[in-house]
């Protein structure tokens, strides 16, 4: 029904593949090279959530207790009734890039 929703088909194979790179991190073969019955099997139900609570520590920034922060990412289809919230996030694709070269911009539709 999640994949239905997402208007993801291969979101089962997805997270298949998802479970082998978080298993096998150093594997020298990627996960798509895998046969989807070598990877971990996963058949349980998802839970999805419309929001959840990052909390970092900013050096560069000294407001709050020490330089820690505490953000509500939202990602709900009606916000107090009426239009939606979707927040937009920053993702670290390269954590060897300098600054903000090493991150990508995406939209957060659900949490699961």
């Amino acid at each position: 029904a999640l994949a239905l929703y997402l208007n993801i088909p291969n979101l089962k194979a997805l997270l298949h593949r998802f479970l082998y790179e978080q298993l096998h991190p150093d594997a020298l073969v990627s996960s798509s090279d895998i046969p989807l019955s070598e990877c971990p099997q996963f058949d349980s139900v998802i839970a999805v959530f419309h929001s959840a609570v990052a909390t970092y520590y900013a050096p560069s920034d000294p407001c709050g207790v020490g330089g820690m922060h505490r953000e509500h990412i939202r990602a709900t289809p009606s916000w107090w009734s009426g239009p939606p919230w979707y927040d937009c996030v920053f993702l670290n694709i390269d954590s060897s890039a300098a600054g903000m070269h090493g991150l990508a911009v995406a939209c957060v539709w659900l949490f699961f």
